[in-house]
């Protein structure tokens, strides 16, 4: 059985498997639909998996028509995660939370379809996996910029590796309601 805590932004989850650990190492359920159906009502299609050295910034990513809800978590490594939400009309619209995920305590974080998403790798390797309730549709990738977000948890632009793509991106009080996940 997990342990959930709903975080500060709405529908936003923090699960806690219980992990057995022992001479030989670890084991714990990464995901038993039976467990999550009482705080998550999707189905989930698609998984990802991202491997990234230390200082590797990736995001903040999400689909316009095809928003992705997404269960991440550390398979190795410890990450710094970091969500936005872009749902037009909800209250937290805007608002950012961090949250650290590493291999050690083995935490998942849910976040609903409607949100941006992106992390930096803390630890010298991150194995980095995303449960997806919808498809990955190239087309329909799109992004806000990091660095905004990354400045108000502490990270200075210098001190993050992010992507040519990913530096293009507008700051979200430049975009447009139309370029907003549906």
């Amino acid at each position: 059985m997990i342990k959930a805590k709903e975080l500060e932004i709405c529908n936003v989850y923090l699960f806690e498997p219980r992990v057995f650990r022992d001479g030989r190492g670890l084991f714990f359920e990464s995901y038993s639909q039976r467990d999550y159906e009482s705080f998550l009502k999707t189905e989930f299609v698609q998984d990802n998996v991202s491997i990234s050295t230390k200082n590797v910034a990736r995001g903040l990513h999400y689909q316009l028509h095809n928003p992705q809800g997404k269960l991440v978590s550390v398979i190795s490594g410890e990450v710094d995660d970091i969500i936005v939400d872009l749902r037009k009309g909800s209250s937290t619209f805007g608002h950012s939370l961090i949250q650290r995920l590493d291999s050690n305590e083995m935490k998942q974080m849910y976040v609903p379809a409607g949100f941006a998403h992106g992390f930096v790798v803390r630890s010298k390797e991150a194995i980095f996996s995303y449960k997806c309730t919808d498809y990955y549709h190239s087309n329909d990738d799109m992004g806000i910029s990091f660095l905004p977000f990354l400045e108000k948890y502490g990270y200075l632009a210098d001190d993050v590796l992010l992507s040519n793509k990913d530096l293009d991106y507008k700051n979200l009080e430049n975009l447009e309601d139309i370029y907003l996940p549906k």
